[in-house]
């Protein structure tokens, strides 16, 4: 049997003559509890940070083949961490879980301006301007997405979408781990972020088992670390831990069921599927409207330049409009409607890169539009194409503007920008000198005159490139 010795203090004499107090036998045991205490929370806290990244990152990997390049990783990565380390500090001066609302306004408003809007009329700091542009991308921008063609620049300003998706999932997720004592709940929030990663990305974004095996990895291995923190009696332990596991496959198949395409359906359903394109040149005035100004009599188009292009090769065709559709009384681009968006009428958002078909020898060639061009309404929102782009850019001061405003139709390789292109505004476009894709025109009524029997007509009154 042994025992414990009091706690007690002796005295003991000091050089000077003056008496120390010394304890004889320190404390140890409760310091040594509270140590290990906040040890084990460290260690707790450890694990949940780290389960939060790897299952966030995971599910932000499916928007991979939607965003071009690697910076919407670095922004992904940049909004994941200050989330995480914002419920770090609430949870450090105990806050209640509501400061994290207006707390996560306050970063996205600092971080995001530089990540996502720079090269942008709004500027990379964070001014007034630039959080009124983050107001409108982050309640529009979903719509903008899924109406461009991917990939979409992963620098530009729809990658706050990832952002806040990061930010806000990675907070929640480790503000639900660490003030709840269920060992699963918190996976539900990375399991939303990946479901709404899914929905927005594309129907192929490659990795997709792979990348549900990590999901359901993760997901198994922390629970079962959460759930090891608390000693519980259990009245019906096989039942419960049967209904907690079938819970997290439920909750986790989700994501893995959604984004395997050969599971369910035989394509991967997507929002992108399912949205109608914003914009339809078919209620613009037909671009062959300007006809007449052509000929040499009017003095109106005839002696002035419209376009100059360098960089194509000898004989390569200048598309300047693409009409494919006669109503009886005018050629017009397409049969699209604003309750139709097939047909070669509409018109989606360009992204990085322009989706094609390997083939044919690069060439880089430099489009600048001149004054003639943008003043007349029936050519100005025409941007001049060869019909195999691959990349479309913009330069100037608003070179990223006119980017995210730039349309493109894959079935006639047509261009426009709903605004209407601006003077001296040169185009850069980087395609592929292959054979463009055919388009096959609606042949009018026979009674409907020859261009070449129509009056003034010659050479050089047909506006050239314009194909129908």
């Amino acid at each position: 049997m042994s025992t414990r010795t009091a706690e007690r203090t002796v005295a003991t004499p000091a050089p000077s003559g003056a008496a120390v107090l010394v304890p004889s036998d320190l404390p140890s045991a409760p310091m040594t509890r509270r140590a290990r205490a906040l040890a084990r929370r460290r260690r707790h806290a450890a694990a949940d940070v780290l389960g939060v990244l790897v299952l966030t990152a995971t599910a932000l990997s499916a928007f991979a083949g939607t965003f071009d390049g690697p910076w919407w990783v670095v922004t992904s990565a940049v909004g994941l961490v200050a989330g995480v380390l914002l419920t770090l500090v609430l949870d450090r001066f105990r806050l209640p879980w509501w400061t994290a609302a207006p707390a996560l306004v306050v970063v996205a408003a600092l971080l995001a301006p530089p990540l996502t809007l720079r090269g942008t009329a709004a500027g990379p700091w964070p001014t007034p301007t630039a959080w009124a542009t983050l107001a409108d991308t982050s309640t529009d921008g979903w719509r903008r997405l899924l109406t461009t063609l991917p990939p979409v620049d992963g620098a530009g300003p729809l990658a706050l979408l990832p952002f806040l998706l990061a930010l806000v999932g990675g907070c929640a997720a480790l503000m639900v781990a660490r003030r709840t004592w269920s060992p699963y709940l918190p996976v539900l929030v990375p399991a939303l972020v990946g479901v709404a990663s899914v929905a927005l990305g594309v129907v192929a974004p490659g990795g997709v088992v792979a990348r549900g095996a990590v999901l359901l990895t993760a997901a198994l291995v922390w629970g079962t670390t959460r759930s090891r923190r608390s000693v519980v009696v259990h009245t019906a332990r096989n039942l419960e831990r049967m209904a907690t596991a079938a819970l997290l496959l439920a909750v986790v198949g989700v994501i893995v069921l959604g984004a395997i395409p050969w599971v369910g359906t035989a394509q991967r359903q997507v929002l992108r599927e399912h949205v109608e394109p914003p914009f339809a040149a078919t209620d613009r005035p037909s671009p062959l409207a300007a006809f007449r100004a052509f000929r040499p009599v009017a003095l109106d188009l005839a002696d002035r330049q419209l376009l100059r292009v360098t960089g194509l090769p000898q004989g390569t065709l200048l598309r300047l409009a693409t009409v494919d559709s006669y109503s009886g009384t005018v050629w017009a681009a397409g049969n699209a409607t604003s309750t139709s968006a097939g047909g070669s009428g509409s018109f989606l958002r360009v992204g990085a890169r322009i989706p094609r078909a390997d083939g044919g020898r690069d060439a880089t060639a430099t489009v600048t539009i001149g004054a003639a061009w943008a003043e007349r309404r029936e050519l100005r929102i025409w941007v001049p194409t060869v019909g195999s782009e691959t990349r479309i850019a913009f330069d100037g001061p608003r070179a990223q503007d006119r980017d995210d405003d730039l349309r493109y139709n894959l079935d006639t390789g047509a261009a426009v920008l709903p605004e209407g292109c601006p003077p001296t505004r040169r185009t850069c476009s980087t395609s592929s000198s292959g054979p463009p894709t055919p388009v096959s025109p609606r042949r009018p009524p026979s009674t409907r005159p020859s261009p070449s029997r129509w009056p003034g007509s010659s050479p050089r009154a047909s506006p050239a490139g314009v194909t129908r």
